[in-house]
């Protein structure tokens, strides 16, 4: 099972109630958004992939393979649903020996034709083009196939990574392919020729686990198991910056406001935290952070106590006490 819960990230306030979805026993594997925020993609491990209607609380199965489906992308018009995964392999071992990618018509919920292949391992990732005539793949071993969807052809000779892929993302003019694998190294790709662009970036949280880039595509923000936010400048392939440092625990998922004023992050330590990118490493709002939570994460981001003057200014009338009874109290008011 998992919990969905949405925010207002304004006010930061629940949005209604939380929901609950059930995959009847089968681990999910992946997850996508639309960009409407309307529609939540599940794939699961062994079992079909679901659709959660937001508005209506209500839980889709869509018809087609029961495989694990690792990648989940929506179309720019909300109609289709593509994914990525393993088609055949050794259930026993867990390793697969062809990958496949799937669409569905989300207005009937049916599979479209049969799927492309191409792959001999299992797809970790899928990016489709704006207009829905291009989609970019890739898999474990790290080959990444290009295709027309207009004829279902490879639009040309497979680009072929040094460190396999778990994960990738498209630029939003769409010549600018991101990946990223196990090691803590990030791959940029010129999607027309095929060829690698610039040095590998390092990232210095280790493992990643999720990348994104700005609206403008000028900025790559890329998250790990380093509990940490690491941003570069697509351009020079340098860091901008300190990385930002808020979380507790590994940090699976990033995205970028419309604007590209604002980054979400999304940890295991079951938080969602927003930065304010023009105020430096500023979070805006822990969400999902009970009162006891917020007080730990102040006194862990003030590593003190508050002195006289701020108590008796946020405190008027009431008796001094540490907030943080592990930190020493200001010697200062």
């Amino acid at each position: 099972e998992i919990e969905t819960s949405a925010w207002d990230v304004n006010t930061g306030e629940e949005i209604g109630s939380s929901t609950i979805i059930s995959s009847l026993g089968d681990p999910f594997w992946s997850g996508k958004l639309n960009t409407s925020g309307e529609y939540l993609a599940l794939g699961t491990v062994e079992g079909p992939v679901l659709l959660f209607d937001r508005k209506s609380g209500v839980t889709r199965t869509l018809s087609g393979p029961h495989l694990p489906i690792a990648s989940l992308a929506f179309s720019a018009d909300g109609s289709t649903l593509v994914g990525g995964g393993c088609g055949r392999g050794n259930p026993s071992t867990g390793i697969c020996s062809e990958g496949e990618i799937w669409f569905w018509d989300l207005a009937t919920g049916e599979a479209i034709g049969p799927p492309l292949g191409g792959h001999e391992q299992g797809i970790n990732g899928v990016a489709l083009s704006s207009d829905g005539r291009t989609l970019v793949s890739g898999d474990g071993d790290g080959k990444i196939l290009l295709w027309d969807l207009t004829t279902g052809l490879q639009m040309r000779a497979p680009i072929m990574t040094e460190a396999g892929l778990s994960g990738m993302a498209l630029s939003p003019d769409e010549n600018v392919l991101a990946t990223y694998s196990e090691d803590p190294r990030i791959f940029l790709w010129d999607i027309i020729s095929g060829k690698s662009i610039g040095r590998p970036l390092t990232d210095p949280g280790g493992f990643i686990s999720d990348i994104a880039f700005s609206p403008d595509g000028t900025i790559l923000a890329s998250v790990n198991a380093g509990n940490q936010v690491t941003l570069w400048d697509v351009s020079s392939g340098r860091v901008i910056g300190d990385p930002l440092g808020g979380h507790t625990d590994d940090v699976f998922s990033v995205v970028f406001s419309a604007d590209g004023k604002m980054l979400a992050t999304g940890s295991r330590d079951k938080r969602v935290i927003l930065w304010d990118l023009g105020g430096g490493d500023a979070a805006l709002s822990y969400l999902g952070m009970d009162l006891e939570q917020l007080s730990l994460e102040a006194c862990r981001r003030a590593n003190r106590n508050l002195t006289l003057d701020e108590w008796e200014q946020f405190f008027p009338g009431e008796d001094y006490h540490a907030t943080c009874p592990e930190l020493p109290i200001p010697s200062t008011r």
